[in-house]
């Protein structure tokens, strides 16, 4: 990643960061703009080998900016689409290092994403199941929150898969609700298990 992409990436996060004082439709616009801008960074192969392949300077200057945080923001966003951007793009980077699990969780990304399964069902939850299910893989804390009775994912994932079974457009969410359902619930293999049968 050389000077002027680092550069980029800072204004891109500065865009993200700002509150722009202007209208909801611009401030939307605005922000579509630094996240295809961010993205197509993360995508681009001198980028890709500072997010992917740990080159020092591009992980350090993603973390720097507070891009994770900044991210989580845009997350929360009301907006489908950039859920749906923010989400494609964090489960980029955390199947390219998956060391970067550890920064989503301590920033309390776990937490965020069961309170976004809550929501009202759009698309976007797709993208959040498997957030969530490259979260827990070999991470021994988001297991626990996840398994946690208090946050109540398995009555949420269970209401989830019975209200889109059998709907051919929700095949995708109904393998990703279903594949963490039993990698936090062990148990529940055996009960689909039976379902089948």
């Amino acid at each position: 990643m050389n000077t002027t992409e680092v550069t980029e990436l800072q204004k891109y996060i500065h865009i993200l960061k700002d509150k722009q004082g202007c209208s909801d439709d611009y401030d939307e616009k605005m922000k579509d703009y630094a996240l295809k801008n961010i993205n197509n960074l993360c995508e681009s192969p001198e980028y890709a080998k500072g997010i992917v392949k740990s080159y020092p300077a591009a992980q350090d200057a993603f973390l720097e900016y507070d891009g994770f945080s900044v991210l989580m923001r845009t997350l929360q966003s009301e907006v489908e689409k950039l859920q749906i951007k923010t989400a494609r793009m964090l489960n980029k980077i955390i199947l390219s290092r998956k060391e970067f699990q550890d920064n989503l969780y301590k920033l309390g990304y776990v937490h965020q994403l069961l309170e976004l399964l809550q929501t009202t069902h759009n698309a976007s939850h797709k993208h959040f199941l498997v957030m969530l299910n490259n979260l827990v893989t070999d991470h021994d804390g988001c297991l626990e929150i996840c398994r946690n009775p208090s946050v109540a994912l398995e009555g949420t994932l269970n209401l989830k898969i019975d209200s889109i079974e059998g709907i051919p457009h929700f095949s995708e969410e109904l393998k990703y609700a279903k594949k963490l359902l039993i990698t936090c619930f062990p148990h529940r293999l055996h009960d689909m298990d039976k379902t089948c049968t």
